[in-house]
């Protein structure tokens, strides 16, 4: 198990979010999502389990302080990828989440709240 520290401006942890990421290799395991990959995918569509490896990192991660996401120019690149995701997968709730949570961080409040409202359906 992975405890991700997402990082502030500041260097300050802003928020802890686990994350089931070192796994024992098993047929057919893959990681989906556009932007946060992830084996849940995997877990929800096949039913399988996963067997966690014994593991136990800390990560700290800087990629969503506001001068990362300017220098790599984040936010342009996660919405077009965000708006494909919802256009292939417009059933998916997580398409609809993450394309929400980036809209928030492009500062576009109103179509967030739009897209996230999607997420709920």
């Amino acid at each position: 198990m992975i405890t991700r520290e997402e990082l502030g401006d500041s260097d300050e942890v802003t928020s802890y979010v686990p994350m089931q990421r070192l796994v024992r290799n098993e047929p057919g395991l893959r990681y989906a999502g556009v932007i946060h990959e992830s084996i849940d995918h995997f877990v929800q569509e096949t039913g399988e389990r996963v067997a966690p490896t014994e593991a136990f990192l800390r990560l700290r991660h800087a990629g969503t302080r506001s001068d990362a996401i300017r220098a790599k120019s984040k936010l342009t690149r996660n919405l077009r990828l965000t708006e494909q995701a919802v256009a292939r997968e417009p059933e998916s709730w997580r398409a609809w989440f993450h394309h929400g949570r980036t809209l928030l961080w492009a500062g576009q409040a109103a179509e967030a709240q739009q897209a996230l409202a999607c997420a709920e359906c």
